[in-house]
């Protein structure tokens, strides 16, 4: 990118934090200008994740802080885990339960949005219902 004067181009947040590129502040639908950065948790947060099923277009969200371009990443377990799957189901469970306590400041520091900290209840009331073969939740915290 660098190396092309005059090119434009698309990089994720934290490619660009950690190259330091210039970026670009983009239009909401909102019609106010907003800048990378904490615009990305503005849209996070004005999503409407527990109805959605924690499916959100996240999108050119109306709200007037909202990064318009927010794509969440999605972290897909079994519902009813095999038996020889309910450890590694219950240790990513577990990983997650740490990245909610003790992660945030790392995840804005490498560039990317924590999860808003009202949807860890409900995330975490989900695992609750995912059970193992034999009827017992994988996750009880």
């Amino acid at each position: 990118m660098r190396g092309t004067p005059g090119a434009i181009s698309y990089a994720e947040a934290s490619l660009a934090k950690a190259n330091q590129l210039a970026t670009v502040a983009l239009k909401s639908s909102a019609g106010a200008f907003v800048a990378s950065g904490p615009s990305f948790a503005k849209a996070a947060e004005a999503g409407d994740w527990p109805s959605a099923g924690f499916v959100v277009d996240m999108t050119d969200l109306d709200a007037p802080e909202a990064w318009p371009i927010v794509s969440p990443t999605f972290i897909l377990t079994p519902t009813n885990p095999a038996a020889e799957k309910v450890v590694a189901s219950r240790n990513t469970m577990k990983f997650f339960d740490w990245a909610f306590r003790k992660a945030g400041e790392a995840t804005i520091q490498l560039g990317f949005i924590p999860l808003p900290t009202a949807l860890h209840a409900p995330i975490q009331e989900t695992w609750r219902r995912v059970k193992g073969p034999d009827g017992q939740p994988v996750w009880e915290a």
